[in-house]
């Protein structure tokens, strides 16, 4: 099994067992949040008990993740995890599928991992800063919304937008970005509190997927990744 996607069912079972407040607290170092305190053992944990209990597709440690993808466009599977926009389909094949987000275990407004495609940012020695922030303005507005909409791609998270008919799943993709937005519930990768946390899941998980080690390895493994990266901060 290839690593890429693994973390997808990852993060959609933390937002749905774990608190949103504290995955965000951790990634951007709010406070002295722990890593076991975001929902991770228990998603972790969860993952395992799907694999165990045959929820996932048979021999998938040997399906390349494009394969995966592709044979969930072509009618086999009943679930894919994946980002926004990522499958591959075929021009109108997309009309005979839908998206959702996990809902949350306790109920509640559900949760979503999510961040623009692209990192949109000024430059302290920009010469333009006020053209670029104008720029930023107009791309965060309704309006650009709209215009992203209209050419079938996904907008940044804005309240006033609609969603498209025609075609289900985009139209589902922008309802869901929308109810996000007005409930305040996104919340960022996790993977983004160290620069080697990404591998770091990448691996432990497909080792315990494997067999070859357990749930417990994995959040260890990510907990001393956390604390080495904070140790050289302290430097």
């Amino acid at each position: 099994m290839d690593q890429a996607g693994i973390t997808e069912p990852l993060f959609s079972l933390m937002n749905s067992l774990g608190s949103p407040s504290k995955i965000s607290d951790f990634i951007y170092s709010h406070g002295l949040v722990d890593i076991t305190k975001t929902g991770l053992p228990q998603a972790v944990s969860t993952l395992k008990q799907w694999s165990d209990k045959g929820y996932l597709t048979k021999d998938y440690a040997g399906v390349a993740s494009a394969d995966a993808a592709q044979s969930f466009v072509n009618g086999q599977g009943l679930f894919h995890f994946d980002y926004s926009g990522s499958l591959p389909f075929k021009a109108g094949q997309s009309k005979n599928f839908g998206s959702l987000i996990l809902p949350r275990a306790g109920g509640g407004k559900a949760v979503a991992t999510a961040s623009s495609a692209a990192n949109f940012s000024i430059s302290a020695k920009s010469k333009h800063a006020d053209a670029a922030a104008a720029f930023l303005n107009f791309a965060a507005g309704a309006q650009a919304a709209d215009l992203a909409v209209q050419n079938g791609t996904m907008p940044l998270l804005h309240p006033e937008v609609k969603a498209p008919t025609g075609d289900p799943l985009f139209s589902d993709d922008v309802a869901l970005a929308r109810q996000v937005s007005v409930d305040g519930t996104s919340v960022p990768y996790l993977d983004w509190s160290t620069p080697t946390l990404l591998n770091t899941l990448n691996t432990t998980l497909q080792d315990m997927l494997a067999g070859k080690s357990t749930p417990k390895a994995v959040v260890t493994a990510a907990e001393n990744n956390d604390a080495a990266f904070v140790k050289t901060l302290a430097r």
